[in-house]
């Protein structure tokens, strides 16, 4: 009885083994040469996947997916498959060749050795099969797409989507491939996410020069309706900070003055409000022109303050110790003490618009005012342990006069 019970259990232990073994992709060990040779033999795409033994991720990849039945049973049947520890020579070159700075990278090789499509990242089993399935079209390959548009090859719609969804993921920017499939966008198409996972990309990367924005304008509600807001505050963001960024460089104030009125125009009050607070002074200071730079404040400060917004606070503080160092004009100062006070009303970190503060009563002559905010300002850079040698110096001028 107990050899039976000792037979049985060594056939099974065998068994799970073999069942195990299969679970399992099979990786070649074969030099690259050969690898190649092997793939143009037997007719099969090459998958090259990098991981690294001190990323969690990666090693998590190596366990769950490498090893998953569907998976294993996929790969071993269309690929020919090779997976390399980052320090392994011939990982080192591919990461060099193709600037891969994120693992498990997944590489995938014709025959000849050309990259065809990279992907990078570890994904649940599942996910990672459905998009690896895809890689033997073509039109899915985002170097065989990418060589194509070099080319001026003629690209369709959906090697173009495709190609810029890959940009994307990979971190890639092609602004120029972005903007063609643009041209190729109508509405009908806004309904799959892919598309429209692409669009927002685009749109956060763009300037109110680009077609993007072009589109965004002539399809505004369509677009609402399928853009979460979420996503949506980050595009207006960011739509601001390449579009006035960019007058920044260029300093052409009829240019940056028709961009913003565009700006002011086709994007929400408070985005546009908080654009112009932040954006027009600091365009007219960027050409030297700070009186305008002042009056771009001064007209702003009121519809700024409704929006209330964190930003809009900070700058009120930026825009008062700008006034404080430019100017000895009463009136700019006495202005500037107002953008001041009001941050100091609605924000709960105080002390450096209180330190502007101090120094605006001390220019404006308040000297008992500057003395009492200056005291409470030193005693909490005191206590917390930050530097109050400004506010030490301000205090010996105000003894003085």
């Amino acid at each position: 009885m107990n050899k039976q019970i000792i037979l049985t259990m060594l056939l099974l232990f065998q068994y799970s083994i073999m069942a195990y073994a299969q679970n399992t992709i099979h990786f070649e060990t074969k030099e690259w040469d050969e690898i190649l040779q092997l793939s143009e033999n037997e007719g099969k795409l090459i998958y090259f996947g990098i991981t690294t033994k001190w990323s969690q991720p990666c090693q998590n990849f190596v366990e769950n997916v490498y090893k998953d039945k569907k998976v294993s049973e996929y790969f071993n049947e269309e690929f020919i498959n090779v997976n390399r520890d980052l320090e392994d020579q011939l990982s080192k070159e591919f990461v060099s060749r193709y600037s891969i700075r994120s693992f498990p990278a997944h590489l995938f090789f014709n025959e000849k050795g050309q990259l065809i499509h990279l992907m990078k990242g570890a994904m649940p089993p599942n996910v990672f099969l459905s998009r690896c399935k895809k890689v033997e079209d073509p039109s899915y390959q985002y170097y065989t797409i990418k060589n194509k548009i070099r080319s001026e090859e003629e690209v369709t719609f959906e090697e173009y989507l495709n190609y810029c969804s890959s940009t994307f993921e990979l971190g890639v920017k092609d602004e120029k491939a972005c903007e063609e499939f643009i041209k190729l966008l109508d509405e009908d198409k806004l309904a799959d996410p892919k598309v429209m996972d692409v669009v927002c990309h685009t749109l956060y990367h763009s300037n109110v020069r680009d077609q993007a924005f072009t589109f965004f304008v002539e399809h505004h509600d369509k677009l609402l309706s399928h853009i979460q807001t979420k996503n949506l505050e980050n595009i207006y963001t960011q739509l601001v900070k390449n579009t006035l960024s960019k007058n920044l460089e260029e300093k052409n104030p009829v240019v940056f003055e028709k961009e913003m009125y565009v700006l002011k125009q086709y994007l929400p009050n408070h985005f546009s409000v908080k654009a112009a607070f932040i954006y027009e002074p600091k365009f007219y200071l960027s050409i030297g022109d700070h009186q305008k730079a002042f009056y771009r404040i001064k007209d702003n400060f009121e519809a700024a303050k409704k929006i209330k917004d964190h930003k809009v606070m900070s700058h009120c503080n930026d825009w008062a110790w700008m006034i404080y160092t430019t100017s000895e004009n009463p009136s700019y100062l006495n202005n500037a003490l107002s953008w001041v006070e009001y941050g100091i009303s609605e924000d709960h970190n105080t002390l450096d618009m209180m330190d502007t503060q101090a120094h605006l009563y001390y220019k404006l002559g308040m000297f008992e005012k500057a003395e009492k905010v200056a005291i409470e300002v030193k005693n909490a850079y005191d206590k917390k342990g930050v530097d109050s040698k400004k506010m030490t110096d301000l205090l010996q001028q105000i003894k003085l006069n």
